[in-house]
C-alpha cells in the first residue's frame, strides 16, 4: 500500500528526466546514519540488505579494470551517510569499493531512472541489465547500455546520471563514490494497471462504506 500512495502522490510531480509519471524513490532515510554494510560488517558479496519503497537493495563486488588488462574484484563498505554526506542535502550511501543493487522485480516494467551522484576518487562501475561497465568517471559512461539511453548532467565531481529505456536491473559502484536519491518509473502500461488497481480499492471501500 505504501508504493501505491507513492506512485499516486507521483503523478503530481515532474521526475528528473522531465516526465510527469509515478516514481519511486531510494533515498535511504530509512536506515540510520552511520550504518555500514560489506566486508567490515560480515556481510558477503551478493547478500540483499533491506527494502525501501518496494526496491530491495543489496551489495555486491566492485570490478576495476585495470591499464595492463589484468581485472580487480573488490569487496570494501557502503555506508549511510559516510564521508559524502556533507556533498547532499539528505543522507547518501557512501560506496567504497562496492556496487549497490537495485532489485525493480516489485515494481517493473521501469522505463526511467536516475541518480544523484558525488565523486571523491577511484573509478565507477554502472551495470544495466547485466550488462557491466568501468570506467573513471560518471562522464565517461557510455550513451547507450542494452538499449537503455544514458546521459550525465554534471562535471566529474557532481551531478546525476539520467537512464531512459527497459531497465530489468540495476547496479551503481564506486570507489569512493556517494550516491542519493535514485529514482525509478515504471513503463506507462504498468502505470495504468497500477492506477487501474487503485480505482478498483477505492471504489471497493466506497461501496463498503
Amino acid at each position: 500500500m505504501r508504493f501505491m500512495v507513492l506512485a499516486t502522490a507521483g503523478l503530481l510531480a515532474g521526475s528528473t528526466t522531465g516526465f510527469v509519471s509515478a516514481q519511486t524513490v531510494v533515498d535511504f532515510e530509512s536506515i540510520a546514519p552511520g550504518t555500514a554494510f560489506g566486508s567490515s560488517a560480515g556481510v558477503a558479496p551478493g547478500s540483499s540488505l533491506f527494502v525501501e519503497n518496494g526496491v530491495g537493495v543489496g551489495i555486491d563486488n566492485f570490478v576495476r579494470n585495470n591499464s595492463n588488462g589484468t581485472t580487480s574484484v573488490l569487496f570494501g563498505d557502503v555506508t549511510i551517510g559516510g564521508f559524502a554526506d556533507f556533498s547532499f542535502p539528505t543522507t547518501p550511501a557512501t560506496l567504497s569499493n562496492v556496487r549497490l543493487t537495485f532489485d525493480l522485480s516489485d515494481i517493473a516494467p521501469v522505463n526511467q531512472a536516475s541518480f544523484e551522484y558525488a565523486d571523491f576518487g577511484g573509478r565507477e562501475n554502472l551495470v544495466v541489465n547485466g550488462n557491466a561497465f568501468d570506467f573513471d568517471d560518471f562522464l565517461d559512461a557510455p550513451t547507450s547500455i542494452d538499449g537503455v539511453s544514458i546521459t550525465v548532467s554534471g562535471t566529474s565531481d557532481a551531478g546525476t546520471v539520467e537512464l531512459s529505456g527497459p531497465i530489468a536491473s540495476l547496479a551503481i559502484g564506486g570507489q569512493e563514490l556517494g550516491i542519493d536519491n535514485i529514482t525509478f518509473i515504471p513503463e506507462p502500461s504498468a502505470l495504468g494497471l497500477l492506477l487501474t488497481g487503485l480505482g478498483l480499492t477505492i471504489r471497493r471501500r466506497r461501496a463498503a462504506s
